[in-house]
């Protein structure tokens, strides 16, 4: 009885990948997204997220790559043009991504902060608050990195692998630590 309760569940999950890629992504030519990349929808019909029309916008040439976990449940997320989201990579939005931009491998990036409430019966989710994150042109956001919700990053930076983004960060810089601090200017931004 188990294997077959996991065979539906496996069925319901392949089923809705095809629904979101069909449906409720808009994406424009030579766009690649990898078969075991997980596009997450939102929630079901009659919950309280309003759903957007298309939660995915992902510009030309834009690749998704395996393991990756694009999530639209309270906010869009907009890639730009020739956009890299590595294995592994979590964009939970609303998100804005622009073009040319990286963003590497185990990489996390939120636009959303569940509020929770401890009861007897334990943690409780009761609502959610978000705050767009917004991600320039020509960057490049190293392995591991966490962006939280309400965070800017200009153009041209270059946030180092392993650190945490807690703060804007203004163009052509490079940042790296925990919490991410200013390195230098990129001198090599155009």
């Amino acid at each position: 009885m188990l294997i077959f309760r996991d065979f539906i569940k496996d069925v319901a999950r392949i089923y809705d990948q095809i629904i979101a890629r069909v449906f409720y992504v808009k994406r424009n030519s030579g766009t690649y997204i990898s078969t075991s990349a997980r596009l997450d929808i939102g929630p079901k019909v009659g919950s309280k997220v309003k759903r957007n029309i298309f939660p995915f916008l992902f510009g030309k040439g834009s690749r998704i790559e395996s393991g990756a976990v694009v999530n639209s449940w309270v906010g869009p997320v907009e890639l730009g043009e020739n956009c890299r989201l590595g294995i592994n990579a979590v964009i939970i939005g609303p998100v804005e991504v622009g073009d040319n931009t990286g963003i590497s491998l185990n990489s996390f990036v939120c636009g959303e902060n569940r509020i929770h409430s401890g009861t007897e019966e334990g943690l409780l989710t009761t609502d959610y608050k978000t705050k767009k994150v917004t991600i320039g042109r020509g960057c490049w956001i190293g392995a591991g990195v966490v962006v939280v919700p309400g965070v800017t990053i200009g153009d041209s930076v270059i946030v180092a692998a392993g650190s945490v983004v807690t703060k804007d960060i203004p163009s052509n810089t490079i940042y790296a630590g925990n919490p991410a601090k200013f390195i230098s200017n990129n001198n090599g931004a155009k």
